[in-house]
């Protein structure tokens, strides 16, 4: 309801004060709407052009003390003073919601002492945004004598945006980080670090983290209450990089204890990640171990999810005649597509009692059910398939069986004789 009634009152602001293109020279008109609170006013500054598209709007919370008295009703005049200029509010308040028309006038004075600091070409809204981040000649004075000198115009207004303030900087000093770049800062400030969540990660052991990696872990939501959970779960002396691989890819505490108990102990945090990205999880390890590997260490799960070694494609191949096939088989057949359908495919053609290794073999050089019955419409019925292996890896297919026919004219040919030619290039 509240949203709704801030949208209607300033949907009939922006009707009455008009767009920008009435602005005076030097003047920067738009609207406001701000909702008061008890130490703060959050207000809103819209700027319409004659298109009504929306050229400007920002947000920034204002110490009550600075609007003075405010009242309930029509004819309210706020005027707001800092070093870059006048901010001055015409409109009404009902209850803790205003709304209205306003007047921004940059500070000549400012604007004198930012061209002699080198900021030159600051235009009206970027002289407002270093207004509603209460940037004065102060802070441009400390930024220079903290050695931030050759600022450009675009990053002033970039700390001014996101509030970087002198304060915020001091705050981030006093954490330990005194060298920072204003690109650091500015990063830093984007993302919410401060430094309460700095003193947080050194008070966890991390006290010799990098820039780089607190800006990672604040990204990828690192926080006390996980670095606590991976401490617990014993994992006491993880540096940064691998917290930040644990959060990116879902390896947490839970995991961890699972796999302890499933009787992987002391395991690497970098098989833990490892058993996440190719999805090892407790449930897969309790169905491979009904299934008779019980024992297999974790680098041979993780190939077997890696290769698509299922639980269902265990129970295939077994249905398939083959005995218990060995961990290492399994991964061979599924590496070389050693199917059930490539199995029956083979047994219907007569071929029975096929070892595993075989069907590998004839997988990795294509002897396939279609190219057994091609050599044997060739006129070799009861080729056996190691013989079809030598064929397949030589080139050996029906028109050079036949090619070589033509060449004896009716002398007997058998597959010994086939092969000998080929090899020797006739």
């Amino acid at each position: 309801m509240r949203r709704i009634l801030c949208a209607v009152l300033l949907t009939a602001s922006l009707c009455m004060a008009g767009g920008a293109s009435d602005a005076k020279p030097g003047i920067l008109e738009g609207n406001w709407v701000a909702r008061v609170g008890d130490e703060t006013v959050k207000l809103t500054l819209v700027i319409l052009e004659d298109d009504e598209d929306y050229d400007m709007q920002v947000t920034k919370r204002i110490d009550r003390d600075e609007f003075g008295r405010i009242q309930s009703g029509d004819g309210q005049d706020i005027r707001i003073e800092r070093g870059a200029g006048t901010l001055s509010l015409s409109g009404k308040f009902d209850d803790d919601v205003g709304v209205g028309a306003f007047e921004f006038t940059p500070s000549d004075r400012f604007e004198r002492f930012m061209k002699k600091h080198g900021f030159r070409g600051l235009d009206d809204d970027q002289m407002l945004h270093l207004f509603l981040a209460d940037m004065d000649e102060g802070f441009i004075k400390e930024l220079e004598d903290a050695g931030y000198d050759d600022i450009s115009t675009d990053m002033l207004v970039a700390l001014a945006v996101h509030g970087v303030t002198a304060g915020y900087i001091e705050s981030i000093r006093s954490a330990g980080y005194g060298n920072m770049s204003l690109d650091g800062l500015l990063a830093f400030r984007i993302h919410g670090i401060d430094r309460e969540y700095i003193s947080w990660l050194h008070k966890l052991g991390l006290r010799d983290i990098s820039e780089d990696e607190i800006l990672s872990m604040k990204i990828h939501g690192v926080d006390a209450s996980f670095i606590k959970e991976m401490q617990e779960a014993g994992f006491d002396d993880l540096p940064p990089s691998r917290l930040l691989e644990f959060k990116i890819h879902g390896v947490d505490a839970e995991l961890a204890e699972a796999v302890e108990k499933l009787g992987y102990e002391d395991i690497e945090p970098s098989r833990l990640v490892e058993m996440k990205i190719h999805g090892v999880t407790p449930g897969f390890i309790e169905q491979m171990r009904r299934l008779g590997f019980g024992d297999v260490p974790v680098s041979r799960l993780i190939e077997f999810r890696i290769h698509g070694v299922t639980p269902e494609f265990v129970e295939m191949m077994r249905d398939a005649d083959l005995g218990n096939l060995s961990a290492s088989k399994l991964i061979e057949f599924k590496i070389h597509g050693v199917t059930p359908d490539f199995i029956k495919g083979i047994e219907d053609l007569g071929f029975e009692r096929v070892s595993p290794s075989r069907y590998v073999e004839m997988r990795i050089h294509g002897v396939t059910p279609r190219y057994i019955e091609e050599i044997r419409s060739a006129g070799f019925e009861d080729i056996s398939l190691g013989r079809l292996v030598e064929f397949r890896i030589h080139g050996v297919d029906r028109e050079y069986i036949e090619y070589v026919r033509s060449l004896l004219k009716g002398r007997e040919l058998t597959p010994r004789k086939v092969l000998k030619m080929k090899i020797h290039g006739i």
